[in-house]
């Protein structure tokens, strides 16, 4: 008899190409399968929490989720849909309520008048209406119709004369926003306080701003920076006049399209001066289209140091303009982030290559210079790349240096001063990994993410992925390849990452296919002593199903709480034979307390998905589940497992009253083994006749031998929800002997099971 101990699975699932290269270190340190289980930053393999619901999506519409950090204490997660944004706070949907002014019935339909100026629901949202008299108004409503202060829903009987009125209360949202389809949706963002820089990668839409006001109001308003940015200027023989006060501007030449109204203007008009210069730089905005050679504006400004001052002018013939360099003629910037106090905007769609920062500290100017044309180190920059090759930048990130990406290569923008200025920018290539050519408008662009000094940047095909950080040795930067044992499991490409820092350094990738990559940075001794392998890498697949396949993530998103940070999910399933999409988030770690002996133990354990949890008087039935109507889902209540629940009328009934319950969709958490990596036994027929796993804080889980299970049994040994089991679990097999003599260890049911070593007795048969 002989055994083999694995001490740790810290390099997590192994790719099946090393399968033969049993005297690699991955083989002692991998496994062949990690799903639904997360590297514990030791090494151990552990399953992971559940999701918790928060909401479903507006319309039932694919979208994407955004962070927005308000302070430590404040970060919410937004939702954007076609058409829409609503905002989730405090692990919940953010909710608005409107007092009412008056109630109506009127053949079968309910009309609700709100004292405010307006309201911010839509036809086909869910409504609570509460604190009416009669009582019979009060209830849970889909809206059928709305005006700018009325709301209707259905009620078959004539429930009276209201004479009291109450309140109605929603989803709080944003309407008629600019992103109307899901190709539109936001693929770029960059936050300054309390407003959110906003860009899409279809280009043809301008970057936003969305400000928090206060917790219900957030507005919605193009950027619109002053003087600037503008294309190149003109050096043709062409003339800008103007009549009617300034205010009609004629071109001596074709110039104009009707898709220039917004679009800047700006020219030399003699009559003003600056600094005692003849002339001065003036702009304006273009408010309509006349003809190719004719439009008009409102106004006239100059601007000194980002102050806008009106101005008219006098009209003169000039050959000294320049058109605006956005507008719905040439497109607007894919991609913006905010570095050394500047907004900085890049891969416009008609010019993918250029690369422009607004002024410094006024992040609503971008004046290439003064009104007597005099630049300053203030004054914003553009910088257009020269690869050689049509080169679009397709993502910018802001950390100690200015660094971005185009199709086929990477970028540092720096300065030999103290920050980067119109006169002092230096633009190096580094890398060329390229940025991916596929991405998501329900995940978003595929942005690399900052960590501590890294960048964690993806290859051209989004199935790599490296460190990529400043290397002395070649005085530039370079890429450490992350998953170079594991180069199997970004297949068949991600479309999305974000990091979170805490509880554990996990990098999450979303997949094509909606299945999430979570790549854990290990801390044993072992990985910190590998110079080229210390990411565990696992992957996670959500409860449930979409048609008939996988459920599947279509967003997600990591906002900081005052614990830990929350990794926020979109997930689309078929329920019920429907598509639902939900906005769910990851619960905390599990951590039983430590040797109380008492049953909230295992029943304050929460691993099922898109689920709730109960706290409070021992019952049997649990509501609040219609959006898992038809659904099955399993209930852990009282640290007791009761599977196969079916969902009927938004609810669930127990066989007996528990006090604490966490009801939602099963998942399957399972780890298996690579075959034994001792060289002597390659190829030879194997007899596996016991293994012991050492667990810790667990309870329940399997080992499967081919078509049957078998326990772990001193982990399912009548803790009764009490006490976690932490130990070694002995599991006798009878598997016969067999060439391959993989393990797979597996947690159907809704509780933790943490996997920190696994030995194996075994004899070795002929070969």
């Amino acid at each position: 008899m002989a055994n083999y101990l694995q001490s740790n699975f810290s390099y997590g699932e192994v790719a099946p190409d090393l399968q033969g290269f049993v005297n690699d270190q991955a083989f002692a340190r991998g496994v062949l399968i990690a799903e639904n289980m997360l590297n514990m930053v030791n090494g151990g393999l552990g399953s992971r929490t559940g999701t918790y619901f928060a909401g479903t999506t507006a319309a039932n519409a694919a979208g994407i989720l955004i962070p927005f950090v308000f302070n430590s204490g404040e970060s919410l997660t937004l939702e954007f849909t076609p058409g829409r944004i609503r905002f989730y706070e405090n692990n919940g949907q953010l909710q608005i309520a409107y007092n009412l002014s008056a109630a109506t019935w009127a053949t079968g339909t309910v009309t609700l008048t709100v004292t405010a100026a307006s309201h911010c629901f839509l036809v086909g949202d869910t409504i609570t209406v509460a604190g009416m008299t009669p009582s019979a108004y009060n209830g849970t409503y889909t809206v059928t119709g709305v005006g700018t202060q009325t709301i209707q829903y259905a009620l078959v009987s004539n429930p009276g004369a209201e004479s009291v009125l109450g309140t109605v209360q929603g989803a709080y949202q944003l309407t008629s926003t600019p992103w109307s389809t899901t190709a539109l949706l936001p693929t770029s963002w960059a936050q300054s306080q309390d407003v959110l820089y906003i860009a899409s990668a279809a280009g043809s839409v301008p970057i936003y701003q969305l400000s928090r006001l206060s917790a219900v109001n957030w507005t919605l308003a193009q950027w619109k920076p002053s003087m600037g940015p503008f294309q190149a200027f003109n050096i043709s023989a062409t003339t800008m006049t103007a009549s009617g006060g300034g205010l009609t501007i004629t071109a001596s030449a074709n110039t104009f399209a009707s898709t220039d109204v917004g679009r800047l203007i700006a020219v030399i008009d003699t009559s003003q001066s600056y600094n005692g210069s003849v002339g001065a730089w003036i702009w304006c905005t273009i408010a309509t289209y006349v003809s190719a050679t004719q439009v008009t504006t409102t106004q006239w400004y100059k601007t000194v140091g980002g102050v806008d001052t009106a101005v008219t002018w006098a009209g003169t013939a000039t050959t000294y303009w320049g058109l605006g360099a956005w507008s719905t003629t040439t497109g607007y910037p894919t991609c913006v982030t905010l570095h050394q106090q500047r907004v900085v905007a890049a891969g416009e769609s008609s010019n993918p290559q250029m690369l422009r920062g607004g002024m410094t500290g006024l992040y609503n100017s971008m004046s290439p210079f003064d009104p007597d044309g005099t630049v300053n180190p203030d004054n914003s920059y553009s910088f257009q790349v020269a690869s050689g090759r049509a080169d679009g930048i397709k993502w910018i990130r802001a950390g100690k240096q200015l660094v971005f990406g185009t199709t086929y290569a990477e970028y540092v923008a720096n300065s030999s001063g103290p920050a980067i200025a119109p006169t002092d920018i230096n633009v190096a290539q580094q890398t060329n990994y390229g940025a991916p050519s596929y991405s998501s408008p329900t995940a978003g662009a595929l942005q690399p993410v900052l960590y501590d000094y890294r960048l964690m940047l993806p290859n051209h095909s989004a199935t790599a992925l490296f460190e990529w950080s400043f290397q002395f040795f070649v005085e530039g930067f370079r890429g450490t390849r992350m998953d170079y044992v594991s180069n199997h499991i970004l297949l068949p490409g991600i479309t999305r990452m974000e990091f979170q820092y805490s509880p554990v350094p996990r990098l999450w990738c979303l997949r094509q296919d909606g299945q999430l990559v979570c790549a854990t940075e290990v801390a044993s001794v072992e990985a910190q002593q590998s110079s080229t392998q210390r990411w565990g890498f696992t992957r996670c697949i959500m409860g449930g199903a979409y048609s008939g396949g996988n459920a599947v993530v279509l967003s997600m998103c990591v906002i900081p709480t005052n614990g830990y940070d929350q990794l926020w999910l979109m997930v689309k399933r078929t329920i019920n034979g429907s598509t639902a999409i939900t906005v769910e988030y990851l619960t905390d770690p599990f951590v039983p307390q430590a040797n109380t002996g008492a049953a909230t133990d295992y029943a304050n354990a929460y691993f099922v998905d898109c689920g709730q949890q109960y706290s409070g008087a021992p019952t049997t039935t649990f509501t609040g589940l219609s959006y898992l109507n038809g659904a099955t889902v399993t209930a852990l209540g009282d640290g007791v497992v009761y599977p196969n629940l079916l969902v009927s009328g938004g609810s669930v009934t127990l066989p007996t009253a528990v006090s604490k319950a966490s009801i939602g969709l099963s998942y399957t958490a399972k780890m298996k083994t690579l075959n034994l990596p001792q060289q002597e036994v390659q190829g030879r027929l194997l007899y596996v006749s016991r293994i012991m796993a050492f667990l810790l804080n667990s309870e329940g889980g399997q080992v499967v031998t081919g078509p049957d299970t078998v326990p772990l049994a001193d982990a399912s040994s009548g803790n009764n929800g009490t006490l976690p089991f932490t130990g070694y679990t002995r599991v006798p097999l009878s598997q016969g002997y067999k060439r391959n003599q993989s393990i797979a260890i597996q947690q159907t049911q809704p509780l933790p099971l943490n996997v920190l070593n696994l030995q194996l007795d075994y004899n070795a048969g002929a070969s």
